[in-house]
């Protein structure tokens, strides 16, 4: 897995974690940039069953309006959030249900259950983020910051829009992807 394809896969995750599942609608997208790259990496909600409480995702990098990179998930919701399905391409990268920790005291970005950032005690670097295309509300962000050795995440949620922001920081080396766009089903 390269660099960019471990970003989509490390920001599908996070999203299952953040996001307001009961919110999400099949047909919308959920934009980020990723200005290191000079990428966008685009959150799909593919489909959803109101009834046993799931909704599938896709993400990957824009390019000519089709996804690369693509990895495919299915979060079951309600009680706890379990991941029931996560696909690099064709490949299923689970050999069982991936049960999500609460984002109050940690964060997992891969689907080694083991991989879990805690929570820090240091404060998050929150981004200037005022507003998103295709939502008419104020943003109210929610910072917060993890670290597993010496790698930190910060992390920054809206409790209407779910992840706003994310930046990983590797080896002093800052990333971050950051929510422009909401594109609603038509």
């Amino acid at each position: 897995m390269d660099l960019l394809s471990g970003f989509v896969a490390w920001m599908l995750m996070i999203f299952m974690q953040a996001c307001p599942a009961e919110r999400l609608v099949a047909g919308d997208s959920y934009c980020y940039n990723l200005a290191s790259q000079n990428k966008r990496v685009v959150i799909r909600v593919t489909g959803r069953k109101e009834k046993e409480s799931w909704v599938a995702l896709s993400a990957g990098v824009e390019e000519s309006g089709s996804l690369d990179k693509a990895h495919f998930a299915v979060l079951s919701y309600g009680r706890n959030r379990t991941v029931t399905s996560f696909k690099e391409g064709t490949q299923e990268l689970l050999s069982k249900p991936l049960p999500l920790p609460g984002l109050d005291k940690e964060i997992l970005i891969s689907t080694a259950s083991d991989y879990i950032f805690k929570r820090s005690k240091q404060p998050a670097r929150a981004a200037a983020i005022k507003s998103v295309k295709g939502y008419n509300g104020a943003v109210k962000i929610k910072s917060a910051r993890y670290e597993e050795s010496q790698d930190l995440i910060d992390v920054g949620t809206d409790a209407n829009l779910g992840l706003v922001y994310v930046a990983f920081t590797q080896g002093g080396e800052v990333n971050g992807l950051e929510l422009v766009e909401i594109k609603h089903k038509k």
